[in-house]
């Protein structure tokens, strides 16, 4: 296995997707900080989600695309569509990670709700909080979720339709009759509405479209293109290789909302499975041309884009850096791939460039 250096992974993550991801969260009775990856515990019958995709195009067909986008914008607001009455838009604002919405917390051993909330299905996979990304893009950056773990747009929007909206919650479509052919239906045609309005999200103009760089972020963009080696894992028009990789993001300490009153908690997050190892690589220390292998205890995580980042602190998959200062001093002298041996005046110049984008 070749090292490929893999440079600043910093998540476009405003306090999840995504990677992670897509990740249209809508509130399942909860506050926003306690939504789950997954939005939701969802569970297909045998064959039902691929029945419901290959409903979604036919679905779309039936619309004329302006009417399509239309609907789809008036369901990613309308609360009155969503448990809790929390939209995709209380946490994507326009398709931005909304300021001071917080990580989402996600606890094994939560048994009953926090005070003014509720218990979600789903978010009990692992301890620890997770961001929600900026939906810029989303067409063009597969796979989705911050552990890659759903490979086209479609399949990604049915998890929010079907695990948060209340028809399928609570409503008519909740119960045994959920794989109707009339629920599947219905499913295929919100799915492809919210699909055909989140491919019209575009992020804001900045300084880097309007060639605006100062002195500092244009010495940054030499930087992230030669000494720092971002551009490898964060290239093209938004700033990602869609893949995952380990860069060592380190575990945090956090506190449950289901858990009042408790010391404060270690995350467990490892995201994905982590790639198989080349056995010509194996061995300690690996072999001269092979990588090192991830440490124990970090995480897979798809790589974010990179659009709009001054506006979506914290970083990474878990909120573990709150500046664009603190993940380049990670990359540069903790992660897996370090030292890159910048110097202090080199990682301002690469947070000015990493602020221009």
């Amino acid at each position: 296995m070749k090292r490929k250096p893999i440079r600043l992974a910093a998540a476009v993550a405003a306090i999840v997707v995504a990677g992670l991801a897509v990740v249209l969260l809508a509130g399942g009775g909860a506050s926003a900080g306690t939504l789950d990856t997954h939005h939701g515990n969802v569970k297909f019958a045998k064959g039902q989600e691929r029945k419901i995709l290959n409903e979604v195009a036919g679905a779309a067909a039936d619309t004329p695309p302006d009417a399509l986008v239309a609907k789809g914008r008036q369901m990613f607001r309308d609360p009155a569509l969503f448990q809790g009455g929390e939209t995709c838009q209380t946490c994507h604002a326009e398709g931005s990670a909304s300021p001071g919405l917080g990580t989402m917390t996600h606890d094994q051993q939560a048994e009953t709700a926090p005070e003014g909330g509720a218990l979600v299905a789903g978010m009990k996979d692992f301890n620890g909080p997770r961001d929600a990304p900026a939906l810029w893009g989303l067409a063009k950056t597969a796979p989705y979720f911050w552990d890659g773990s759903i490979r086209s747009l479609s399949a990604a929007i049915l998890r929010p339709v079907r695990g948060h909206m209340k028809l399928f919650v609570s409503g008519d479509c909740s119960g045994s009759d959920g794989n109707s052919d009339a629920c599947n239906q219905e499913a295929a045609d919100r799915v492809a509405a919210l699909t055909a309005y989140v491919k019209t999200l575009d992020p804001p103009s900045t300084a880097f479209d309007e060639g605006r760089l100062s002195a500092d972020a244009k010495a940054g963009e030499k930087l992230f293109q030669g000494k720092g080696g971002c551009i490898e894992c964060h290239g093209g028009p938004l700033f990602t290789d869609n893949l995952i990789h380990n860069t060592g993001v380190p575990q945090v300490t956090f506190k449950s909302p289901y858990r009042p009153g408790d010391p404060d908690l270690r995350s467990n997050d490892l995201g994905a499975p982590p790639p198989p190892v080349d056995p010509a690589c194996k061995g300690t220390p690996p072999p001269a041309g092979c990588g090192e292998q991830p440490r124990a205890g970090s995480a897979f995580i798809n790589t974010p884009q990179m659009r709009d980042l001054k506006n979506t602190a914290p970083y990474m998959h878990n909120g573990a850096f709150a500046t664009l200062k603190d993940v380049v001093d990670f990359y540069n002298t903790s992660s897996s791939l370090g030292p890159l041996n910048l110097t202090p005046a080199e990682v301002q110049e690469l947070v000015a460039y990493l602020d221009s984008l």
